[in-house]
């Protein structure tokens, strides 16, 4: 993700801005969060799914140029498949239209589920793994929401299934 999105990250707002708040538009109908909480947004960009949350908001990319383009958030570099946090840090995650971009989209959502029992992640239609994605995250969250969108199904998940035995 870092070497095509750096290169775009002046224009990224421009390109990007309305599809993705039409997303959180339709997050927002099902998802609420208090202004008390924590949210991550993995893979911001320039932060425009998580501007509309009026809680305190972290932002983690890896793309530096994007991240200094972000507002309205604490923005950390990083990678979504080594989460730079505590287990269970959050009361939410969102993960709009980056997973496809990940080396390894299944230990993400693991990272997902460690950091949070809430997640909102969107998988763009068009990405050549969207059958795998859409697998990946039905087996291991607890889907309540499925969105089908324009150019993503977006899930609003919450609660990790437990596959352990006792």
């Amino acid at each position: 993700m870092e070497i095509g999105y750096s290169n775009i990250a002046c224009s990224y707002n421009e390109l990007y801005r309305e599809e993705q708040l039409a997303k959180i538009e339709a997050v927002m109908r099902y998802f609420k969060l208090p202004i008390t909480a924590l949210l991550l947004d993995i893979g911001c960009g320039t932060g425009i799914a998580s501007e509309r949350f009026k809680c305190k908001k972290f932002g983690l990319d890896n793309s530096i140029p994007l991240l200094k383009l972000a507002k309205g958030l604490d923005r950390v570099g990083g990678l979504a498949e080594r989460l730079p946090f505590k287990t269970k840090a959050f009361d939410a995650v969102i993960c709009l239209t980056a997973i496809h971009n990940f080396s390894n989209p299944l230990v993400a959502v693991e990272e997902m589920l460690r950091v949070s029992n809430q997640q909102v992640v969107s998988v763009l239609k068009r990405s050549k793994d969207y059958e795998n994605l859409c697998n990946i995250i039905r087996d291991l969250l607890w889907v309540e929401h499925e969105i089908d969108s324009d150019k993503d199904t977006i899930f609003i998940t919450r609660f990790q299934i437990s596959t352990k035995q006792p």
